[in-house]
């Protein structure tokens, strides 16, 4: 879940990097946060979008909801869908698969003699490591876009050769994109080395910038030390980027592990001068979050207190309050949750929730019947966070019947976190009911498969036969693609069941799921499905498993 509430307005530079925030703790898109009240394009939903089709093809379009914020009141939220069930399905059996994929049987060269290992390498990952090698740029960017879909990472020592000699940026760009979502941290040094060279992309910059900070958890001391040379960069937004960084590992890691003293001293003297920008500013205050600093606590307190001092500014100090935890905090950040900006009630409770008080615990109660739906979404992370069962009562209604279904969503998840027998019953009823909202019952699924997968097997294997023979399978396909990527040795009996639905997608999606756990039993099960008739893009999902299967046991 977010740790603190984010929404849009009419927003300064300032406010549109707190857009930015949002967007990126809820997966966003970087395309989708262009107008002044952002664009959030959920996934929840939108299966044709955050499930890509098997075999790294590439849809020219999905079903999209797209919501604007704004405001805090629900009445302010918009839904539109842009195409029909019937289209988009359409368009998923007509994808056209990434160039690099299409071809087959090219041999690989390599610069050293083949090993054992490389000789039976499987054709599909020979055939990447051959565009890798020799392929040009469009075509190595297709390829790393298909390992993202497929949540591959055999490629990833290769491609931290390539972000080291590649010339092209927009190759660097894919590569740290992958890396990203993969949280692959194997390119610390890599990236390191391109931020030394003194690049002239300052957007790439700051992309590597945040790699070192946020998927690299844990960097090395001369990563630190390098961040800390750029804070004081005459390009303003990367000296912000290495002070967001520096606070993102600050907050990653425990107290100690990094000496962070004149860092710190640096943004509190920050915090008190009047030539500093508001965006410098902002990333200053957050940057004192993340680094629990006792000493900024009385000047976020005077800045937090300042009904005068912009209203984004307040938010940020009151959201690193909450993360350095000084009970002398509680007071102003109660006074806020009684405010009449939405924003900063939001804000006041999510700084609320970070101390398990029953002062708070009153607070966040309160707070999931507040008109505003930002007050209400972080009312239920409060009670995640600290475990408020006594709370779940309230949080079932929320899931049950709460007008906005973002809220309906956020409770589903809070459900899963707080664990009790009525949450889990509720949430099989959710996912089980065949007419509740798709976006409900993958919320289900997921709090599910995070939080007591195997309590929750006979529930999947129920949704998965109650939908096998529909005609709308976004539903099914959702539990398959979340099955291809969740590691259990106890999904055994659900990919073998999968692998004989009669639709191919389902199929690729269990050959996944099996490759993925090493389940050679079902090795034989995986190879028949190799018929002379099978679809292309089966035919080299079969042969990759199999190649990365063990003899079967």
């Amino acid at each position: 879940m977010a740790s603190s509430p984010h929404f849009g307005r009419n927003f300064s530079k300032t406010t549109r990097r707190k857009r930015d925030r949002f967007c990126a703790g809820n997966h966003v898109p970087a395309a989708a946060r262009t107008s002044s009240a952002p664009t959030v394009v959920t996934s929840l939903g939108a299966v044709l979008i955050s499930h890509p089709p098997p075999g790294g093809g590439v849809l020219t379009a999905g079903i999209v909801r797209e919501c604007r914020y704004t405001g805090c009141e629900e009445s302010n939220l918009t839904v539109r869908q842009y195409l029909s069930v019937a289209a988009a399905t359409a368009l998923l059996l007509l994808y056209i698969p990434v160039g690099a994929l299409a071809q087959n049987g090219a041999a690989t060269t390599n610069d050293k003699p083949p090993t054992s290992s490389s000789a039976t390498e499987d054709p599909v990952t020979a055939q990447w490591r051959a565009t890798l090698k020799y392929g040009i740029n469009s075509e190595i960017i297709d390829l790393i876009g298909a390992l993202k879909d497929r949540k591959n990472a055999r490629l990833n020592p290769d491609l931290v050769t390539t972000f080291s000699q590649t010339y092209d940026d927009s190759v660097r760009s894919a590569i740290l994109d992958l890396f990203t979502a993969l949280s692959y941290d194997g390119a610390e040094n890599a990236v390191r080395a391109y931020l030394q060279s003194k690049p002239q992309n300052s957007d790439l910059e700051i992309a590597s910038i945040s790699y070192l900070s946020r998927t690299v958890t844990h960097p090395s001391k001369e990563t630190v030390s390098l961040l800390e040379s750029l804070v004081g960069d005459t390009t303003e937004s990367i000296s912000n980027a290495a002070i967001r960084g520096l606070g993102s590992i600050a907050g990653n890691n425990p107290p100690g592990a990094y000496d962070f003293g004149g860092f710190e001293k640096t943004l509190v003297a920050d915090l008190s001068k009047n030539d500093i920008s508001t965006t410098a500013l902002g990333d200053a205050i957050l940057a004192l979050g993340d680094l629990k600093s006792k000493a900024a606590v009385d000047p976020l307190l005077a800045i937090v207190t300042d009904t005068t001092q912009q209203a984004s500014l307040r938010e940020y100090a009151a959201d690193s309050l909450g993360k350095i935890g000084d009970p002398k905090a509680i007071p102003a950040l109660s006074d806020l949750v009684k405010d009449q900006n939405a924003y900063l009630r939001a804000y006041g409770v999510s700084a609320l929730g970070r101390f398990n008080t029953p002062e708070s615990s009153e607070v966040l109660s309160a707070g999931l019947r507040d008109s505003a739906v930002g007050v209400r979404l972080a009312a239920l992370d409060g009670i995640a966070r600290n475990r408020l069962t006594a709370d779940a009562q309230a949080v079932i209604y929320k899931a049950e019947h709460d007008p906005d279904i973002h809220v309906r969503t956020r409770a589903i998840q809070t459900l899963g976190e707080l664990g009790t027998p009525e949450a889990w019953k509720t949430l099989h009823a959710v996912i089980e009911q065949t007419g509740a909202s798709l976006d409900l019952r993958t919320a289900a699924l997921d709090s599910m498969v995070k939080n007591d997968l195997s309590g929750s097997i006979d529930s999947l294997k129920k949704v998965i036969r109650t939908e096998w023979a529909a005609t709308d399978k976004h539903m099914l396909y959702a539990v398959g693609n979340k099955l291809s990527t969740t590691k259990s040795s106890a999904l055994t009996d659900l990919y073998a069941l999968l692998l004989t639905h009669p639709d191919y997608i389902v199929q690729i999606y269990a050959i996944r799921g099996i490759a993925l756990n090493d389940i050679t039993s079902l090795r034989g099960n995986v190879e028949k499905l190799r018929a002379e008739s099978a679809p292309p893009v089966l035919k080299r999902e079969v042969d990759q498993a199999v190649g990365t299967l063990g003899p079967a046991r």
